[in-house]
C-alpha cells in the first residue's frame, strides 16, 4: 500500500524536528496531556523515536501502550526512549495495513502520522481505519496542516520550512505527498466529533481529540 520507511533517517529525526521548529512539535503533541481520563489500553501509530510515549507514561503510568512501527531503526530509537521490555509496553513491526485490533482501545494516537500519505494513500486506508474507529471511543490526532499564505517573513519562513522537509522526506523516506491532506472527514464519516482542539499558526500544527458520539 505504501513504501514510506523512515530507517535511514531515523537517527536524525529528533535533531531535524528540533532544528526545524524547536519545541513546538513537542508541546503540540502534549496538548493531550489536559485531558483527566483513565487510558488503560492505549494504541500510538507511527510513533516515530518514543518520546511521545515516555511522556505519556509520565501522566499516565498505569497505561498499556501497544505502539505500531514497521521500520527497524526507529524501533530501535523507541527502545532507547522507552522501557519496551516492560509490561506496559508492547512494540509491533506492524504496518496500519495489516493490523487487525484485537481488543479495545480507550484511546488511539497519531502524531504526525497522516501528514505522510497522499490523498489516494489515505482513502486505501479507509477500511483499516474504520476497523479502528470500531475499536475506540477516543482518538488524538496532530498533524500538520496546509499553512495559509498571509505574505509576512514568518508566514513565508513556515511555508519554506515545511517544503524543505517534505522534499528531504520525500527523498530519503519515500513519503509519496507534496500536499498536507486533511482526514477530519474521515472521523466524521465513522461517527466522531472534535471535542477539544489546538491550532497553531507557526509551524501550522493542529491538535485535535475526536470522540465517538454515534456508532
Amino acid at each position: 500500500m505504501t513504501s514510506v520507511n523512515f530507517c535511514k533517517i531515523a537517527h536524525l529525526f529528533n535533531f531535524l524536528e528540533m532544528f526545524a521548529f524547536g519545541l513546538s512539535m513537542t508541546k503540540s503533541r502534549s496538548f493531550i496531556f489536559c485531558s483527566k481520563g483513565k487510558f488503560r489500553n492505549v494504541l500510538m501509530i507511527g510513533e516515530g523515536t518514543g518520546r511521545f510515549a515516555k511522556d505519556f507514561q509520565h501522566y499516565y503510568p498505569h497505561s498499556k501502550i501497544v505502539i505500531l512501527e514497521p521500520s527497524e531503526k526507529m524501533r530501535l530509537e523507541i527502545s532507547k526512549s522507552l522501557e519496551t521490555d516492560s509490561e506496559n509496553v508492547k512494540v509491533l513491526e506492524t504496518r496500519l495495513e495489516n493490523f487487525k485490533p484485537s481488543m479495545q482501545f480507550d484511546l488511539i494516537c497519531t502524531c504526525f502520522f497522516w501528514d505522510c500519505f497522499n490523498t489516494k494513500q489515505i482513502d486505501e486506508f479507509e477500511v483499516n481505519f474504520k476497523h479502528l474507529c470500531n475499536s475506540t471511543r477516543l482518538w488524538y490526532n496532530v498533524d500538520f496542516y496546509e499553512p495559509r499564505i498571509v505574505g509576512n517573513l514568518r508566514s513565508l519562513s513556515n511555508i519554506t520550512i515545511i517544503r524543505f522537509l517534505y522534499g528531504f522526506f520525500q527523498k530519503f523516506a519515500h513519503l509519496d505527498t507534496c500536499k498536507l491532506n486533511s482526514i477530519t472527514h474521515l472521523f466524521c464519516q465513522n461517527g466522531f466529533s472534535l471535542v477539544k482542539q489546538r491550532v497553531l499558526l507557526f509551524p501550522s500544527i493542529k491538535s485535535q481529540l475526536f470522540k465517538r458520539t454515534s456508532s
